[in-house]
């Protein structure tokens, strides 16, 4: 009798097991959408982030938010958004106030009006949020193309901001139209994939490496970033058309990192020296081995230069 029982027992936990893994098999293969809201989710639950939204009269925001202390707003680049931080999130604890939003036309942010998204817009937008956050005192940190966001609000906010920190910071607007161009039809290319090739390109270009998953999920993410291909190609176009900062950067009095993958292949690496030459509190960092986004031993480094920086 003791027999069956063990018999019984062992089949109905395999039973178990492999309904289980039939179910996720089958959530993992059909369900990406699933999944990636699921990964999303966890990512918050382990930065100990809460989500968030704030109305103002021109946005409705979504942001994450956790702790307390010195507050630090997080800017992300072009085509991403607030989930970028995350990782910086958990690696650099406990001890301030961390805010990431989402962008105007990124992520889960909605404007109320059809804007043109140029730095001047969307540095009006940040304000716009800052102030609806009651957000008197601040350290900044940008991405990208969200390092020219906050170099603009600094410049203009320096009695508000305390420390800037740019993040493989977006190339400086060439001098010439044909550069202008060239530079647009460069980067239509690059940030608006349209096959799995090309997305491919543009992860190695961004993070040194493609994505490690099957096809379908790379297909799914695809069609996700292709879906708003015209429209960014439209914002691109603003952007390159957008006045130049290079003559703002003597005004940035206030402390400023930057940090530089050395290995990256998206920003111009001549504008180190511009950036050297014009801001006069400048710290300037090469990341070894760091690519656009840093992940990994690159992150780690990153991580500590900014907690050294924001804590001196």
């Amino acid at each position: 009798m003791r027999f069956f029982k063990d018999k019984i027992l062992k089949w109905s936990n395999l039973f178990l097991v492999g309904s289980i893994a039939l179910f996720f098999g089958l959530v993992y293969l059909n369900y990406p959408l699933f999944l990636d809201k699921i990964y999303e989710e966890v990512g918050y639950f382990h930065a100990h982030l809460d989500k968030k939204q704030i109305e103002t009269s021109n946005y409705q925001f979504s942001y994450v938010e956790r702790g307390q202390g010195k507050t630090v707003l997080l800017v992300h680049g072009f085509r991403s958004d607030k989930n970028y931080w995350l990782p910086y999130i958990r690696k650099m604890g406990k001890g301030y106030h961390y805010i990431a939003l989402d962008l105007p036309c990124h992520g889960e942010t909605i404007s109320k009006e059809k804007m043109k998204f140029n730095v001047r817009n969307v540095t009006a937008a940040l304000e716009e949020f800052i102030k609806a956050k009651n957000i008197s005192n601040c350290s900044l940190v940008g991405s990208s193309l969200g390092a020219g966001f906050v170099l603009e609000y600094s410049r203009t906010h320096l009695d508000t901001v305390q420390k800037v920190v740019l993040i493989n910071p977006f190339a400086l607007k060439p001098s010439t139209p044909a550069k202008v161009q060239a530079m647009l039809e460069r980067n239509q290319k690059l940030f608006a994939p349209a096959t799995l090739d090309q997305l491919d390109y543009l992860l190695i270009c961004l993070r040194g490496a493609t994505l490690q998953c099957p096809d379908h999920l790379k297909a799914y993410f695809l069609e996700k970033i292709r879906s708003k291909n015209d429209m960014a190609m439209k914002m691109m176009e603003e952007i390159a058309h957008s006045e130049s900062l290079v003559k703002y950067l003597p005004q940035m009095t206030v402390p400023i990192l930057i940090l530089q993958g050395e290995k990256d292949r998206v920003v111009n690496p001549e504008d180190k020296l511009t950036y050297q030459e014009l801001l006069p509190k400048l710290d300037y960092v090469g990341i070894k081995e760091g690519q656009h986004i840093f992940s990994k031993k690159s992150l780690r480094m990153a991580v500590a230069k900014i907690k050294n920086f924001l804590a001196e």
